[in-house]
Formats: structure tokens, sequence, C-alpha cells
């Protein structure tokens, strides 16, 4: 599997961080690219989706974003 050889070859968060953020390179691609090596680590994982979505929160409020919109695909959140 690609996506296991990638993860694999990660021998650090850093990266991790490269193959699945879009830092730099800015392509609809790119942002493609990171969500399939990303989403398999998540899809059906609801603890690890609501740590992830509540980092999200934090991050915001650190930032003092006082309005955001997330927006997500449930269908491809669920095991289904």
């Amino acid at each position: 599997d690609d996506i296991a050889a990638k993860l694999s070859n990660c021998g650090s968060l850093e990266a991790f961080r490269k193959i699945t953020t879009t830092t730099g390179e800015r392509s609809l691609q790119s942002m493609f690219d990171c969500f399939d090596t990303f989403l398999p680590l998540v899809v059906g994982n609801l603890n690890l989706i609501e740590r992830l979505a509540y980092k999200f929160f934090l991050t915001q409020v650190e930032q003092n974003v006082v309005y955001t919109e997330v927006r997500y695909s449930p269908q491809l959140l669920d095991k289904g």
C-alpha cells in the first residue's frame, strides 16, 4: 500500500507533517494528496476525530479567531 509506505518512511513528526500539510505548494492537487495520506488514518476513529476537532478549536482560540467554519464530509469519515 502506497500510504503504508509513505508512513513507514516517516522517521519524525516533521517528516509526517511534510506529507500531511500543504505548506509551500498551494494547489488543489497538493491538498488532495495530503487528504489521500491523512484520511485513512482518521476514518472510523471517532475518538481521534473528536480530539482533532478539539485541537483545531484550541488553535483557533490561541490565534484569537472569533468565527470559523469547519467543513467535513461525514460519509468520508464513516467506515461504512
